[in-house]
This record gives C-alpha cells, structure tokens and sequence, in this order.
C-alpha cells in the first residue's frame, strides 16, 4: 500500500512538474512573440519616420536674376547644369521650378505678401533630390564649390538639414541597440526556460 501511495505520488508531482514547465515554456514563446511583434511595429514606424525626414531633404540651386548678378541666367547655362547632374548615380530626382512656378507656388502659401510684389523676384531653381539625404550636404558643398556659371546661390538646408541627419542617426543607433537587446532577452528566457526543465525532470533524469 505504501509503495503504491509513492507511485501515485511520484506521478502527480511528474505530471505537476510537466505542467509548470509547459506552462513556463508557453509564457517564453508568448513574451518573445510579444516583445517581437512590438518591435517589429516600431521598427516599421520609425523606418517611415526616417525615411519621411530624409526625403524632405534636397539641394536647391538658384540662378541668377537682374537683381542679384545684373541679368538672367542663360537658357544654356541652366540646361548644361541639369545636364551634368543627370549624370550623377547618387541623384534620385532633379526638378526644375521657373521664377513663374515659384511665384504660384509662394502665391498659395502667401497671397498677401505677393499681392504687393511690384514685380516677380524669384529665380529659376532646381531641386535636387539624393538617393540618400545622407548624401544632401556633400552634394551641396560640390556644387557650390565648382562655381558654375549662372548660379546665384546654392542651398542645401545647413544646420536644419544637420538636425534632421543627426535625429535619423539616433533612430537608427536606437533600433539597432533594441535588436541586440532582444536577441539577448530570448537567448536569455530560452536558456532559463531549459534549465528549468532539467531541474523539473532532475529525479528522472537521475534514473535514466
């Protein structure tokens, strides 16, 4: 009677220790599942993010005008630019905006301000948009530095677009120190989830 009592025993706390352990390993996968699907949905979001932020950023050219360099940038010049910048295998995008665009377009944003334009200041312009707005500064200090004939003033955004480079540069240290951290975490419950079950099963594991 007394050996039967012990088997029966010894059977609940197997079978008690089976469901601890199952249970524990069931919660591991959830968490990872868990901290996984959370990071994977911040990942995405500050992939967007960061992505929104450097699209907005490009290199500006303006051309002269009569008030600025004493005439009009030629036809020829402003072409033979674009030209040569289509070229280059680290522009995305080069879109050419005449002083008449300009002109509507700040006439949206600010119609009583160019109400009272006697005339139309803006210069033609082209926006230069990098495969990668990491690319945005250095693209601008060449250009400014070959001094091509026609161009009043080239602009590339300077301590705004030095901001937006160095909040991205922060998101992604963030996210690759998160990937690492979670990589740890599940190592870590994997690792602690077996060693629970070798402890759980220690009495059997002793027969075998």
């Amino acid at each position: 009677m007394t050996r039967l009592k012990t088997v029966l025993t010894e059977s609940l706390r197997s079978l008690g220790a089976n469901m601890s352990t199952t249970l524990a390993a069931a919660v591991t996968v959830l968490i990872g599942m868990f901290l996984l699907g959370l990071f994977i949905a911040l990942w995405s979001w500050a992939h967007s993010y960061d992505h929104q932020l450097k699209s907005q950023l490009a290199v500006r050219v303006y051309f002269c005008t009569p008030a600025t360099c004493g005439r009009d940038a030629s036809k020829e010049q402003e072409t033979a630019l674009a030209a040569r910048l289509n070229g280059d295998q680290r522009i995305a995008n080069i879109q050419s905006i005449t002083k008449e665009e300009a002109l509507a377009i700040m006439r949206k944003k600010e119609p009583a301000a160019v109400k009272v334009l006697p005339a139309n200041p803006f210069p033609d312009e082209l926006k230069i948009t990098p495969k990668n707005g990491d690319l945005t500064p250095t693209i601008g200090k060449e250009l400014q530095a070959a001094n091509f004939p026609g161009v009043q003033n080239i602009d590339w955004g300077g301590k705004l677009t030095h901001h937006v480079l160095r909040v991205t540069h922060v998101i992604e240290s963030f996210f690759i120190a998160a990937a690492i951290l979670l990589i740890l975490a599940s190592t870590l419950l994997i690792k602690n989830t077996i060693r629970l079950s070798i402890f759980s099963l220690r009495r059997e594991i002793e027969v075998m």
